[in-house]
């Protein structure tokens, strides 16, 4: 009863992984299609969001609206948000009121948003 959706953020590289861990991978278009919409209902339990800064520096965010949306789609299709440290820096503001805990592994940082 697990469902794996992706986004590919990189389509340039081949990363032959994809097509077999997840059920769907959302294209960039797609994805910023559906935080648009907010058409997405099924919900997930945990999204993971590593390296998203260049996707936030990248010609499709010409605003903080675009980072906005992204926040408050995670929030509103997730029960928790697992971010690397860049992502959180970006994204933190914009969910206020949210649980942060840290997450280590070695020397590794990571962020757990309960919502």
């Amino acid at each position: 009863g697990i469902l794996l959706d992706g986004v590919d953020l990189l389509p340039e590289v081949d990363a032959g992984v994809y097509s077999t861990i997840y059920d769907h991978i959302f294209t960039t278009e797609d994805f910023l299609s559906e935080i648009s919409s907010m058409s997405h209902c099924e919900g997930y339990d945990l999204i993971v969001a590593y390296d998203m800064v260049d996707l936030f520096d990248s010609v499709l965010f010409k605003d903080q609206k675009s980072i906005k949306n992204i926040a408050v789609y995670f929030k509103s299709s997730s029960s928790y948000l697992l971010t690397d440290s860049s992502t959180y820096d970006m994204i933190s503001d914009y969910l206020p009121g949210c649980q942060w805990r840290t997450v280590k592994s070695g020397d590794k940082v990571s962020y757990l948003a309960v919502f």
